[in-house]
C-alpha cells in the first residue's frame, strides 16, 4: 500500500511541488554535497525548536521523533510522533520524500505529508506539501533544518529544528556556530524534552 501511494506522489511532485509555499521558504541557506542516503539512515530527535510562523504551544509538546523507511522505488517514507503530556497522547504523521530530489547534491527537498493514527491509518486522506532545507549536518550526531508545510487551512507553518541522533544529547557545541551563520542562538529556541516519553516510542 505504501508503495502505491508513494508512486502517485511522486508522480504530482514531479509535475509541482502540489502546491506553491509562501516566500517564508525561500532563500534559505542550503547544505552543498548532501548525502540523503546518510541523513535518513536513522532516526532523528528535536532537541530544539523554533516556530517563525502559527500559534503553537510548544511548551505542551515532547518526545519529537521522526524514523524513515526507504521504499523499494527510491521513495523515503518518515513517520513522525510527538507526545502531549497535557493529554497523554501522541500524534503522528507520514511523510513521502522523493530521493531523485537530491540529484544536484542540495540539502534541499520536497515532501508531501499528512496525519495518521497510532495505527498508521490516515486520520485525513489528503495530503500536504513540505519543503524542507537541511541547513547543515554531520549525519552521525546532529542536524539544523528548516521546513514548511502548507495546512489544511491555507496557512503556512515554518519552523527551524535542532536535531540529535540521540534523545539525551543537546549537541549544544556542534549548533552554535552554525546557528550564528544565519543569524540565530538556541535562546531564539525552545528545548524539547524527551524524559518520561511513553509506549517506548521516543
Amino acid at each position: 500500500m505504501y508503495i502505491s501511494t508513494a508512486l502517485l506522489l511522486m508522480s504530482l511532485l514531479s509535475l509541482s511541488t502540489a502546491e506553491s509555499l509562501s516566500e517564508e521558504c525561500e532563500n534559505i541557506k542550503t547544505m552543498q554535497q548532501f548525502d540523503p542516503v546518510k541523513y535518513f539512515s536513522k532516526s532523528w530527535y528535536a532537541t530544539y525548536i523554533m516556530y517563525t510562523s502559527g500559534r503553537i504551544r510548544l511548551h505542551e509538546l515532547a518526545c519529537l521523533k521522526n524514523t524513515f523507511k526507504l521504499l523499494e522505488i527510491n521513495v523515503v517514507r518518515e513517520i513522525g510522533s510527538t507526545y502531549i503530556p497535557k493529554n497523554r497522547s501522541f500524534m503522528f504523521s507520514e511523510c513521502y520524500i522523493n530521493l531523485a530530489h537530491f540529484k544536484n547534491g542540495t540539502g534541499k527537498y520536497t515532501g508531501a505529508a499528512r496525519i495518521i493514527d497510532k495505527d498508521e491509518r490516515p486520520v485525513r486522506k489528503e495530503f500536504h506539501p513540505t519543503q524542507h532545507y537541511v541547513i547543515h549536518t554531520d549525519y552521525d550526531n546532529y542536524a539544523v533544518v528548516f521546513s514548511c508545510a502548507s495546512v489544511p487551512n491555507g496557512r503556512t507553518l515554518s519552523i527551524y529544528k535542532v536535531l540529535s541522533r540521540d534523545p539525551g544529547v543537546r549537541v549544544i557545541r556542534k549548533v552554535t556556530p552554525i546557528l550564528k551563520e544565519i543569524g540565530l542562538t538556541l535562546f531564539d529556541f525552545i528545548p524539547i524534552e524527551h524524559n518520561n516519553c511513553v509506549d517506548g516510542i521516543a
